[in-house]
């Protein structure tokens, strides 16, 4: 057992080479120090690493304080799991049953190639493992779970869907560690959307001791003082398998019973059209596929050279402000990808959590 964890720790820190940076996160705001001003620096780079992972955040930056987004705190304390984010968070009774689970889930991700962090949780152990988001679901799966809807699905459908292939996955990897009355994994994390974990780097408040990195699993339990915090700065990303993809969606993901049809009230679009006349600076790749896409190819039902036409009128106008990479070989390939899924485009409601960043499109939206 030693030597596959010598092995695992390898694989986890050399072959997917994370990067470890030192550094106290709770540093005050006034401290004159130059450290305390690195050490921010590297908070902030983390953040701004998470943002990529999943720019739709949210955090509290005190305790029982609002949801904000993470991109708008400076301290964060706790913060929301990413959309591609695995938490395996270890409960147990005492430490010898704690570092016993934790070897067989390290056995589990060795065995299935997962590039993971481990953390001191200022208590018993954490694990965060991302998978890649560009993943490609079978097709055979998308339309086997969807073949019931008779009109378009939505953007919210594909990705409630994708939470659901997500938490088959944690099940099936759970499933594997053989958890026992003894120490178990706090599920609750990952099937609740309103769940926060312990931002990295801060501290428990029962035990006083700190959430940081550990580059190997300890045989004693980690006391991490505020000076020893250690975070990540980069995360790897695991490829899952196709073959599992297949396996966990029989074993582990129910097919809806009942399909509630999509209506499109026509009344609410107008501010789409606004769009396609309001050029933007920021955020026209994302306008591009999840909004005028879908309203032009699965609403208007515009044939392709019809939706070039359009789509490449408003680039130009976007250009204007600033140089977009956008190409029409990519507009082809969403219009094809928008198509097969039948996808509709954003609701106003849901806009926030994509284009917070994008004052243009809020003002659209508000008119």
């Amino acid at each position: 057992m030693t030597t596959h964890l010598t092995h695992l720790t390898h694989l986890t820190h050399s072959t997917h080479s994370t990067h470890f940076n030192s550094l106290n996160p709770l540093e005050s705001e006034t401290s004159e120090c130059s450290e305390s001003k690195g050490q921010k620096g590297i908070i902030f780079s983390l953040v701004r690493t998470l943002l990529q992972e999943d720019p739709n955040l949210v955090g509290q930056e005190y305790p029982n304080s609002a949801w904000l987004p993470l991109s708008t705190l400076s301290n964060p304390i706790r913060r929301s799991l990413c959309a591609n984010e695995f938490c395996f968070d270890i409960d147990a009774k005492d430490w010898q049953s704690c570092y016993q689970l934790a070897q067989r889930l390290e056995n589990v991700f060795l065995e299935w190639n997962i590039a993971f962090l481990r953390f001191s949780s200022g208590n018993w152990l954490h694990y965060s493992a991302f998978f890649d988001k560009r993943i490609e679901v079978p097709n055979e799966i998308w339309l086997d779970y969807f073949r019931g809807f008779k009109n378009v699905v939505s953007i919210e459908d594909l990705k409630g869907f994708l939470k659901i292939l997500r938490l088959g996955l944690f099940k099936h990897l759970v499933s594997l560690t053989n958890p026992n009355k003894e120490a178990w994994f706090d599920v609750g994390v990952m099937e609740s959307s309103r769940h926060l974990i312990r931002f990295e780097g801060v501290i428990h408040e029962k035990t006083g001791f700190y959430k940081s990195l550990l580059s190997e699993l300890p045989e004693e339990q980690p006391k991490i003082t505020k000076e020893n915090v250690v975070l990540p700065t980069q995360i790897e990303h695991w490829q899952i398998p196709e073959e599992l993809l297949y396996y966990v969606y029989e074993k582990f993901v129910q097919k809806p019973k009942t399909i509630t049809q999509h209506t499109f009230d026509k009344k609410r679009i107008g501010w789409i059209e606004e769009l396609l006349k309001t050029p933007l600076v920021d955020g026209r790749c994302r306008a591009v596929d999840l909004i005028l896409l879908p309203y032009l190819v699965n609403i208007k039902k515009l044939k392709e050279e019809e939706i070039l036409g359009v789509v490449d009128d408003w680039l130009e106008k976007c250009n204007e402000l600033k140089h977009t990479t956008i190409t029409d070989s990519y507009i082809k390939s969403k219009c094809r990808y928008v198509l097969n899924r039948k996808m509709l485009p954003l609701s106003k409601e849901n806009l926030g959590r994509w284009f917070s960043d994008v004052p243009e499109i809020m003002e659209v939206v508000e008119k």
